[in-house]
Protein backbone atom coordinates (compact mmCIF):
# COMPACT_ATOMS: atom_id res chain seq x y z
CA UNK A 1 0.00 0.00 0.00
CA UNK A 2 3.15 2.36 0.84
CA UNK A 3 4.61 1.79 -2.27
CA UNK A 4 0.82 2.82 -4.41
CA UNK A 5 0.85 5.68 -2.49
CA UNK A 6 4.47 6.88 -3.34
CA UNK A 7 3.74 6.16 -6.79
CA UNK A 8 0.62 8.02 -6.35
CA UNK A 9 2.31 11.08 -5.37
CA UNK A 10 5.17 10.85 -7.63
CA UNK A 11 2.63 11.46 -10.26
CA UNK A 12 0.83 13.80 -8.89
CA UNK A 13 3.96 16.07 -8.57
CA UNK A 14 5.37 15.24 -11.81
CA UNK A 15 2.05 16.92 -13.26
CA UNK A 16 2.14 19.93 -11.16
CA UNK A 17 5.60 20.10 -11.70
CA UNK A 18 5.96 19.93 -15.42
CA UNK A 19 2.58 20.83 -16.54
CA UNK A 20 0.22 22.05 -13.96
CA UNK A 21 3.11 25.04 -12.89
CA UNK A 22 4.05 25.88 -16.39
CA UNK A 23 1.01 26.68 -17.76
CA UNK A 24 -0.57 28.49 -14.74
CA UNK A 25 2.44 30.48 -15.25
CA UNK A 26 1.61 31.55 -18.39
CA UNK A 27 -1.64 32.85 -17.82
CA UNK A 28 0.31 35.68 -16.14
CA UNK A 29 0.19 38.88 -19.54
CA UNK A 30 4.03 40.24 -17.44
CA UNK A 31 5.62 36.69 -17.58
CA UNK A 32 3.84 35.75 -21.16
CA UNK A 33 5.79 39.12 -22.33
CA UNK A 34 9.17 37.62 -21.08
CA UNK A 35 8.83 35.00 -22.08
CA UNK A 36 7.78 36.27 -25.63
CA UNK A 37 10.88 38.53 -25.86
CA UNK A 38 13.28 35.98 -24.35
CA UNK A 39 12.52 33.53 -27.47
CA UNK A 40 12.43 36.45 -30.00
CA UNK A 41 15.82 37.60 -28.98
CA UNK A 42 16.95 33.81 -29.43
CA UNK A 43 15.17 33.77 -32.92
CA UNK A 44 16.93 37.56 -33.77
CA UNK A 45 20.37 35.86 -32.75
CA UNK A 46 19.90 32.51 -34.81
CA UNK A 47 18.74 34.44 -37.87
CA UNK A 48 20.74 37.06 -37.53
CA UNK A 49 17.62 39.36 -38.64
CA UNK A 50 14.33 40.72 -36.54
CA UNK A 51 11.87 38.91 -34.88
CA UNK A 52 9.06 39.84 -32.77
CA UNK A 53 6.78 37.75 -31.13
CA UNK A 54 3.68 39.56 -29.04
CA UNK A 55 2.68 36.87 -26.67
CA UNK A 56 3.08 33.57 -26.17
CA UNK A 57 0.40 30.98 -24.46
CA UNK A 58 0.52 27.54 -23.55
CA UNK A 59 -3.33 25.87 -23.64
CA UNK A 60 -4.79 22.09 -22.85
CA UNK A 61 -1.71 19.99 -22.42
CA UNK A 62 0.25 19.73 -26.09
CA UNK A 63 -0.72 23.30 -27.92
CA UNK A 64 1.23 26.53 -27.79
CA UNK A 65 -0.42 29.53 -29.24
CA UNK A 66 1.87 32.38 -30.53
CA UNK A 67 0.42 35.93 -31.76
CA UNK A 68 1.72 39.09 -33.27
CA UNK A 69 4.65 37.46 -35.12
CA UNK A 70 7.15 39.06 -37.25
CA UNK A 71 10.26 38.12 -38.93
CA UNK A 72 11.97 39.92 -41.51
CA UNK A 73 14.80 38.64 -44.13
CA UNK A 74 18.10 39.56 -44.37
CA UNK A 75 17.49 42.77 -46.77
CA UNK A 76 14.47 43.69 -43.90
CA UNK A 77 11.84 43.70 -45.67
CA UNK A 78 8.65 41.60 -44.32
CA UNK A 79 8.80 38.15 -44.83
CA UNK A 80 6.11 37.10 -42.55
CA UNK A 81 3.58 38.64 -40.36
CA UNK A 82 0.95 36.52 -38.31
CA UNK A 83 -1.91 37.29 -36.29
CA UNK A 84 -1.91 34.00 -34.45
CA UNK A 85 0.16 30.85 -34.79
CA UNK A 86 -1.55 27.24 -32.72
CA UNK A 87 1.04 24.32 -33.06
CA UNK A 88 -0.03 21.11 -31.59
CA UNK A 89 3.04 19.30 -30.37
CA UNK A 90 4.12 15.80 -28.91
CA UNK A 91 5.17 16.57 -25.07
CA UNK A 92 7.94 13.37 -24.72
CA UNK A 93 10.32 14.25 -27.59
CA UNK A 94 10.75 17.43 -25.76
CA UNK A 95 12.54 15.53 -23.20
CA UNK A 96 14.88 14.57 -25.52
CA UNK A 97 15.37 18.24 -26.84
CA UNK A 98 13.35 17.40 -29.44
CA UNK A 99 10.02 18.85 -31.30
CA UNK A 100 8.28 17.15 -32.90
CA UNK A 101 4.73 19.42 -34.62
CA UNK A 102 1.58 17.81 -35.33
CA UNK A 103 0.08 20.25 -36.80
CA UNK A 104 0.09 24.31 -37.19
CA UNK A 105 -2.59 26.52 -37.60
CA UNK A 106 -2.14 30.19 -39.41
CA UNK A 107 -4.84 33.25 -39.00
CA UNK A 108 -4.46 36.10 -41.02
CA UNK A 109 -1.00 36.29 -42.18
CA UNK A 110 1.42 37.74 -44.75
CA UNK A 111 4.09 35.55 -46.28
CA UNK A 112 6.29 37.02 -49.18
CA UNK A 113 8.90 34.82 -50.46
CA UNK A 114 11.21 36.92 -53.50
CA UNK A 115 14.35 36.91 -55.18
CA UNK A 116 16.54 39.72 -56.03
CA UNK A 117 17.24 38.01 -59.83
CA UNK A 118 15.69 34.72 -60.95
CA UNK A 119 19.52 33.40 -60.48
CA UNK A 120 19.83 34.19 -56.74
CA UNK A 121 18.11 32.16 -53.56
CA UNK A 122 14.67 32.90 -52.61
CA UNK A 123 14.54 35.45 -49.84
CA UNK A 124 13.75 32.04 -46.73
CA UNK A 125 16.91 30.20 -47.98
CA UNK A 126 19.18 31.44 -44.90
CA UNK A 127 16.38 29.61 -42.87
CA UNK A 128 15.95 26.94 -44.59
CA UNK A 129 19.81 26.41 -44.32
CA UNK A 130 19.35 26.96 -40.68
CA UNK A 131 17.25 24.31 -39.65
CA UNK A 132 18.63 21.71 -42.79
CA UNK A 133 20.72 18.62 -41.57
CA UNK A 134 24.52 18.86 -42.29
CA UNK A 135 24.60 15.40 -43.08
CA UNK A 136 22.18 15.40 -46.13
Amino acid sequence: MKIFKRIVWGVFIFLVVFYILPVSLLQIPSLQKKISREIAAGLTDKFQTEVHIGQIEWRFLNKIVLKDIYLADRSQDTLLDVKRVAADFDILPLFRKKWRINSVQLNTFQFNLSKETSDSPLNIQYILDIFANPDS
